[in-house]
């Protein structure tokens, strides 16, 4: 359904109820009607349309300051017919307001983002809003400190103060506006809402015009909803430990199994069996392919069944279609974790085969990297996973960096460029569509990890924002966070989708993240 315009007597309301100062006003049916109306609030006075086909008043005149006198509201309501009439546009009656001229104009909005939930937004308002762009935002629900912090950030902030022998605005009361605005925004849970302009001066602020986009024209009652997580992505009280070592399994197994193994040099199930041997990983390693016998002097599986000794975990190389059954074997056999080195899934528009995948995993309780992945490197343990030989993406030294990435081919660049400055790796995950092990499962295993001092994480979006917000909070008090943000422009946004089909996040939202 199409957004619609919320009912601006309705808001007003909506907003007095939250405690939000507004100004005085009323609603008229005709000229007449807002004469009336005009003496009962006390000049001056505001004219203003009201039409559920407009959103910016000033842009079609259907607004009139500084009405004195009963006259000037009868032109003003006649200007605004004619203009309503020129544009095309319905006129359904008039709402008359009390004028405020005295103070700084402000913003204070909202906007729900798919990702992250309701964003609040605080700046410098008035008809040029969009030409400025002096904002601050978060991510609600928002704590007094954050208030502060949103109004002190903005550049306009020296105008707040008191420029120029003005006095300074009531900051006090404007921290209370944000925190219930905060309150309705998650409340209500609207599409957008602007309080625009918010007049304020040294003795408070008055919300003076208010518009509200909702997904179905109604008020909603509820918040978004967040994807649950599993149980086994509790890290916390028995749980924790359970998660983690399962998480193990993906960088220090004792046994792999690499299934779609080749004999052809260069094919991707040939580099990553030789990887294991050219990087000494000191575990068992299992080929896996029904049409060979031995691959680079190791003796080869025609599945992972047939396998005599324990899999701790498997690298799945083989076209899409054939996933699901070779995680249904896997499952069988008590594999651990698994790596989905193949692509053709949700990217390429087969969410529906990357759903079956993603059960099966869950049914078995097996970790699952991927799809659409790059691979697993480990410093310390030796594992190499990476589909790319070393002549093509180096591998660095052991160190305390750890690096996790949505995109496999800025991963490698990210390999090389620590290879190529001399600094430490500690582990290396690229995640893909991350169908169920995400960057939040990631960053709670590498948080916990002793060989991880710092992380740096390449993301193009999230899922599950809330939780990835959460995660990122908690781990940040015991380790930097480097994150490099795809999808901060429009064609950004675009090469994004196209490469893992996460559709990027506003670059607003990640900033207030």
């Amino acid at each position: 359904m199409e957004p619609k315009v919320g009912n601006v007597e309705c808001w007003f309301d909506v907003l007095k109820k939250y405690g939000i100062n507004v100004a005085g006003y009323r609603l008229a049916r005709d000229a007449a009607d807002a004469v009336r109306c005009a003496r009962e609030l006390g000049y001056p006075v505001v004219v203003k349309a009201l039409s559920p086909d407009v959103l910016h008043k000033t842009e079609y005149g259907a607004v009139k300051l500084n009405i004195h006198t009963d006259d000037d509201v009868k032109l003003a309501c006649k200007a605004i017919e004619q203009n309503m009439e020129r544009f095309g546009k319905r006129l359904t009656g008039y709402l008359i307001q009390k004028q405020i001229s005295k103070g700084v104009e402000l913003i204070v909005g909202g906007k729900r983002d798919p990702q992250f939930g309701q964003l609040i937004i605080f700046g410098l308002g008035g008809i040029f809003v969009e030409v400025y762009k002096d904002i601050s935002v978060r991510v609600c629900p928002i704590t007094r400190s954050d208030a502060k912090e949103m109004i002190n950030e903005i550049k306009a902030h020296p105008i707040l103060s008191g420029a120029r022998g003005s006095k300074p605005v009531n900051e006090r009361k404007l921290t209370d506006l944000l925190l219930k605005t905060c309150n309705l925004l998650m409340d209500t849970d609207p599409a957008e809402v602007d309080l625009n302009p918010v007049i304020a001066d040294e003795n408070g602020y008055t919300v003076v015009d208010v518009r509200v986009i909702t997904s179905d024209g109604r008020v909603t009652g509820s918040g978004p909803e967040q994807p649950g997580r599993r149980t086994y992505r509790h890290a916390n009280g028995s749980r924790a430990k359970s998660f983690f070592r399962k998480m193990k399994h993906l960088f220090a197994p004792r046994s792999v199994a690499v299934i779609g193994a080749s004999r052809h040099p260069g094919k991707i199930g040939n580099v990553i069996v030789k990887n294991l041997i050219d990087n000494s990983y000191p575990g068992k390693i299992y080929p896996v392919n029904p049409n060979a016998t031995e691959i680079l002097g190791l003796r080869c599986y025609p599945t992972v069944l047939d396998v005599p000794g324990r899999v701790d975990s498997a690298v799945i190389a083989v076209p899409a279609r054939l996933v699901p059954n070779i995680l249904e074997q896997c499952g069988r056999k008590g594999v651990r974790a698994v790596t989905v080195i193949s692509g053709g899934f949700r990217e390429v528009g087969n969410a529906d085969l990357e759903r079956r995948i993603t059960e099966t995993a869950d049914r078995y309780g097996m970790i699952m990297l991927g799809p659409n992945v790059m691979g697993v490197f480990d410093a310390y343990s030796h594992l190499d996973t990476i589909f790319l030989p070393h002549y093509k993406v180096q591998r660095p030294k052991t160190g305390h960096v750890s690096v996790i990435t949505q995109s496999g081919a800025v991963g490698g660049c990210l390999l090389d460029l620590m290879a190529y400055e001399r600094i430490g790796i500690s582990k290396f995950a690229s995640y893909g569509n991350a169908a169920q092990t995400d960057e939040s499962d990631l960053l709670e295993y590498l948080a916990a990890d002793n060989d991880t001092k710092t992380i740096v994480m390449y993301m193009e979006g999230t899922k599950n924002g809330k939780r990835f917000m959460e995660t990122l909070s908690r781990v940040c008090r015991r380790k930097p966070v480097i994150v490099l943000k795809a999808g901060n422009t429009e064609k950004g946004s675009k090469a994004a989708l196209s490469h893992t089909g996460t559709l990027a996040g506003s670059a607003m939202a990640y900033r207030a993240v």
